[in-house]
């Protein structure tokens, strides 16, 4: 378990997202990323970085909500 549970979501413009405190990596497609509350749809999304404490989104993101 992770030490803080605080999900942390940083958006850069509509290019670039960073999730911190992630706890599952759900779903992962060209035009749809879930992880933990969070669905992010758009277009060719793609993941760049990703280790236990983070994941940094690139693509064209067109929403993000809350499931």
């Amino acid at each position: 378990m992770k030490l803080n549970s605080k999900i942390k979501l940083t958006i850069y413009k509509n290019e670039k997202i960073i999730i911190e405190n992630y706890h599952e990596l759900k779903d992962i497609s060209d035009e749809v990323i879930i992880v933990d509350i969070y669905r992010i749809t758009g277009s060719f999304l793609k993941i760049k970085k990703m280790d236990n404490y983070m994941i940094e989104i690139l693509g064209t993101m067109s929403a993000i909500n809350i499931i």
